[in-house]
């Protein structure tokens, strides 16, 4: 019986309608968004031979970030379930363009490009009005469950996603497997449909979205903890990040001396890790002090990258980078209530706007990793990004920038 209520507890934000519609779009949404990341950049791979070219695709990916704080304004001015809606169907028409275009053996690399760079802007947009919406439909009270539930899922995408569309690519062609994409989207989009609940929204500013973006960077500037918050993750995305997203690559062939399955089961370990974290952070009752347990878990973060630096055999890399994908979790599950819970009503959709934008902190931090790497390997890599990390970290704690992070309460 206790374990039965502790798993409804876990669950207990999955009791809301709306909610429920939003988390089983997220799921949708981001199951075929992985998918589709295997299927087009094997595609670019097999057409190009370059791994150049595969980075400079995956850097496009993230090109909609510099366009975040726009994207936060229009969150604040317009109803945001259309924008919301908007955005998700959108995915479906760039990947019905692909579908239609390699149908008729017509898809060529600069086709990819061009699309994945709109991709990428949709993809920042999804990801500010993702997050601004889960506010708006979650009570305070509940907003720690919520936001545990939604990164699970995403968790649970980032393992089965690849393995999915790999397998469908590898077994059938690029043709049935994004008409399966495009019918994961849909259901995304008919998901987010059936939310009900009016999604609250500012009524339309008469200034100029210039205007509404600089009053809302002084909003944030003039707000200490969310400054500080923003801040760290800045340091995060080009320290932290970096690990998972292409060092974690090169150091298993360098040190571990893996192959593509060795690296798999790396990955799939990070992941299986993270996704315990957030399951761990959804079981719990309320946390009382989320930035406590935020600093905490960066720290520890950081340790295990260090750790990982100084291994040289494989079996004693997974329980590390199982313990770094487990705080990596917490951390972004803390960061996501901390940031909801302290921004305004009128400016929520503006801070998750630059919280987005400091997502380019990771192709910036992967480009000096990926420096440093080709200087002195992989290792070297691990020690400057952890060391630096909380060095600057350490920094803001000691000069009084992020001290009110460690006392906040929820």
């Amino acid at each position: 019986m206790a374990k039965y209520e502790s798993v409804v507890h876990s669950i207990r934000s999955l009791r809301g309608r709306d909610f429920r519609f939003l988390w089983i779009s997220d799921i949708c949404n981001s199951l075929a968004e992985q998918m589709e990341f295997v299927v087009l950049s094997w595609f670019v791979l097999i057409e190009t031979d370059s791994p150049f070219w595969v980075g400079v695709f995956v850097s496009l990916r993230f090109a909609g970030t510099l366009f975040a704080p726009f994207y936060g304004v229009l969150a604040d001015r317009y109803n945001r379930k259309y924008i919301f809606l908007g955005v998700r169907t959108s995915f479906i028409i760039l990947s019905a363009i692909i579908l239609y275009v390699s149908l008729t053996d017509g898809l060529e690399i600069w086709h990819t490009f061009v699309l994945v760079s709109i991709f990428g802007c949709a993809r920042a947009f999804d990801g500010v009005m993702r997050e601004t919406v889960l506010a708006d439909l979650v009570q305070k009270e509940g907003l720690g469950n919520a936001a545990a539930l939604t990164r699970m899922a995403r968790d649970v995408t980032q393992m089965l996603g690849p393995i999915i569309g790999g397998f469908m690519l590898s077994q059938y062609d690029m043709n049935y497997s994004y008409s399966i994409i495009v019918i994961i989207y849909s259901l995304a989009v008919i998901s987010g449909y059936m939310i009900k609940h009016p999604v609250r929204c500012s009524a339309t500013s008469s200034r100029s979205i210039l205007r509404d973006m600089s009053q809302s960077l002084t909003y944030i500037v003039n707000h200490r903890l969310l400054l500080a918050l923003l801040s760290i993750y800045v340091v995060l995305n080009g320290t932290a990040f970096t690990t998972n997203h292409g060092l974690m690559t090169i150091f298993s062939l360098e040190v571990l001396e893996t192959g593509s399955t060795g690296l798999g089961i790396l990955l799939g370990t990070y992941s299986a890790g993270a996704l315990v974290g957030s399951i761990s952070v959804a079981i719990l009752p309320n946390i009382q002090r989320p930035g406590k347990v935020f600093m905490i878990g960066t720290w520890i973060w950081y340790i295990m990258i260090l750790a990982v630096s100084q291994v040289i055999w494989f079996g004693a890399s997974l329980p590390l980078f199982a313990l770094a994908g487990f705080s990596q979790s917490v951390v972004m599950v803390m960061l996501t209530i901390l940031i909801l819970t302290e921004s305004g009503e009128g400016y929520r959709g503006s801070v998750m706007g630059v919280r987005h934008l400091a997502v380019y902190g990771l192709p910036i931090g992967m480009f000096i990793s990926g420096s440093l790497a080709g200087i002195g390997g992989a290792p070297l890599a691990l020690i400057i990004n952890s060391l630096t990390g909380m060095l600057i970290i350490f920094l803001m704690q000691v000069s009084g920038f992020s001290k009110n992070l460690w006392i906040v309460r929820h």
